[in-house]
């Protein structure tokens, strides 16, 4: 295995990474080309862009938009006071704990309204916000300080020495900022960032992979939440006193815009967004009565014409080794064969198992008492009219729906009414009738998506990022890449995924669900859209499934595709299934016949024509 090199990371960098080195450089003589206050300027910026850089993870990386990030910088900035005015610990060693605090109390305080989206989630962190404004005010302990606050909290102090001019704070606020840039450089460049992005991405495609929505934004919560109590912490310890004041929800909204004007999920966005924020209102304070003027009209302007942001994100790109060693590859034996492998059952044997399964929507029954069994390596062709239940019998078994009534056992084990995140985790893979991909995702990391059960998603591995870590990323990407070529899709590898053209985005969705390797593959209307041409690769790329000895369902229109590649075809009307057995059988069959044509004239016309 090759090593790290200078040489070999700047061919490999892009160019943003290139502007870290001078970046640090001009960071390192900027407090001796600065007088006092410019250089207290640039202090209150880096304290803004470490907390900043926290609300990115939730925003720019999960997409939880929260308007409550003072609230958590609040928390961390009390702590650390507290800790040290009370239990005379210095302020810097106080750092831990107000990250602590500020993680654990944002994900405790987050939980309950974690299942909201969009608005919803935003107008609750608002009132997080607020609450914890007031709570800090009117707490009966005097813990807080109230309107108050707590004043006498210590400076810094390195080596016995006082921290107490601008110039002796810049190192401090630096050193969090950087530490804040290394951890959000280490998660989101992880599996665990993936995730996230994911999430933010899709949620419902997201969970068919396997992933806990809620848990995984609750994480990025707590993350985001805990580096912005590390960016409270050194606050207390450069204003020596902790105010209410200085945590509304004026602070909140400066915070957000520098994500959403920089560009959320950029680092140099963030940068740009916090200069913006922070150091040109310093040049125009004789104007400072219009600055709320200029603000809104920054961001309506933003909103319209550049909503990515001034400094967009950049598609993600794989940093470790490229791919394994060939000898090291496992031999090709088919789609979604690979490391992780789950030993599949003798073909022949029950793999699926639905009894009597019933769902209504309200007063509509969308599925009936359907039965059926599904056998290992065997392509079942589930047919019927629009409307007949197909989708939500495919919710059923895939976990998105709850059936009503009956039983659904995947290799004998029940597994009605699991979420569809512990579905997919027991190797129920699935593509949906509207494709979802996740469109801001490359393409291989659509691939890669399919890969989450098999990764390693502990904090601690993705800060420490082990060896065992790193070699097992590396084969992930490995095995995706393999995908895309057996799909025909390498040459996309970095595209984002919206930018393919339809059959390709057919065709990628599959490729995520085999990634996941699965023991029954439930595809959607694989066809819809597709040419004739596109529609005979589709069905050599079936049996070639099927070969690899992966079960499928299949609900499809097109009745050449299933009667070509189905075992069994069980057909459904109205909810109910009206006829099960061979291709054959179920066209000949006259109530399948009637279901797709409608009732023969003899019969509408009560068989007066016979």
């Amino acid at each position: 295995m090759r090593g790290w090199s200078p040489d070999r990371w700047w061919r490999r960098a892009a160019w943003e990474e290139r502007l870290g080195l001078p970046a640090l450089l001009l960071a390192l003589v900027l407090p001796f080309a600065l007088n006092a206050y410019w250089t207290d300027v640039v202090n209150i910026f880096l304290l803004y862009l470490t907390a900043a850089i926290g609300l990115d993870l939730m925003v720019g990386q999960a997409g939880v938009y929260n308007f409550g990030q003072a609230a958590f910088y609040g928390m961390g900035a009390y702590t650390a006071a507290i800790l040290s005015t009370r239990l005379g610990i210095p302020i810097l060693w106080t750092v831990p704990a107000a990250v602590a605090v500020a993680a654990g109390l944002a994900a405790l305080v987050t939980w309950p309204a974690i299942h909201l989206r969009g608005d919803y989630l935003l107008i609750v962190t608002v009132g997080i916000g607020e609450i914890f404004r007031i709570a800090v005010v009117n707490n009966p302990f005097g813990l807080t300080g109230g309107a108050n606050g707590i004043p006498g909290v210590p400076q810094p102090q390195v080596l016995g020495h006082v921290l107490s001019t601008p110039a002796g704070y810049y190192w401090v606020a630096l050193a969090g900022c950087i530490l804040a840039v290394l951890f959000w450089r280490r998660v989101v460049d992880s599996p665990l960032g993936r995730t996230w992005r994911m999430v933010r991405e899709d949620e419902e495609a997201a969970t068919a992979m396997g992933v806990n929505p809620g848990r995984a934004k609750l994480l990025a919560v707590a993350a985001g939440a805990g580096v912005a109590g590390l960016a409270g912490a050194l606050f207390a310890g450069k204003l020596t006193i902790v105010a209410p004041d200085s945590f509304t929800f004026w602070e909140s909204t400066v915070l957000f815009a520098i994500v959403i004007l920089g560009g959320p999920g950029s680092l140099p966005g963030l940068v740009v967004g916090a200069v913006g924020m922070e150091i040109l209102p310093e040049f125009f304070r004789d104007f400072a009565q219009y600055r709320m003027v200029v603000f809104g009209a920054a961001m309506v302007a933003m909103m319209i014409f550049r909503p990515q942001g001034i400094w967009p994100a950049r598609p993600w790109r794989f940093r470790g080794q490229a791919a394994e060693p060939e000898a090291e590859r496992p031999a090709a034996a088919g789609p979604g064969e690979g490391a992780g492998r789950r030993e599949r059952g003798a073909a022949g044997g029950e793999l699926l198992s639905v009894e009597g399964v019933g769902k209504a929507f309200g007063g509509v029954v969308a599925v009936d008492g359907v039965s059926f069994r599904l056998r290992r390596g065997e392509i079942l062709g589930l047919i019927g009219p629009n409307g007949a239940g197909k989708t939500t019998l495919f919710n059923l078994i895939t976990g998105f729906n709850r059936p009503d009534r009956g039983s659904i056992r995947l290799e004998g084990r029940p597994v009605e009414g699991l979420p569809a995140y512990r579905v997919a985790a027991l190797g129920v893979s699935r593509t949906f009738q509207t494709i979802r991909l996740f469109p801001g995702l490359t393409v291989l990391e659509n691939v890669l998506a399919g890969r989450h059960r098999f990764e390693e998603q502990r904090f601690w591995q993705v800060l420490l990022r082990p060896g065992r870590t790193r070699a097992l990323e590396a084969r992930q990407v490995a095995l995706a890449r393999r995908l895309l070529a057996e799909m025909g899709l390498e040459r996309w590898e970095g595209e984002l995924a919206r930018n393919l053209p339809y059959g390709d985005q057919r065709r990628l969705e599959i490729a995520r669900a085999l990634a996941a390797e699965p023991v029954l593959l439930v595809l959607d209307e694989p066809a819809a859209g597709l040419n004739e041409q596109e529609s005979a690769e589709l069905m050599e790329e079936l049996q070639r499934i099927r070969a690899a000895g992966i079960t499928l369902i299949l609900i499809e229109h097109d009745m050449s595709v299933v009667m070509n590649v189905s075992d069994r075809v069980v057909c459904l009307d109205q909810g109910r299934m009206i006829a099960e057995g061979t291709p054959a059988v179920v066209q000949a069959d006259p109530r399948v016949i009637e279901a797709y044509l409608g009732a023969p004239e003899a019969e509408l016309s009560g068989g007066e024509s016979a």
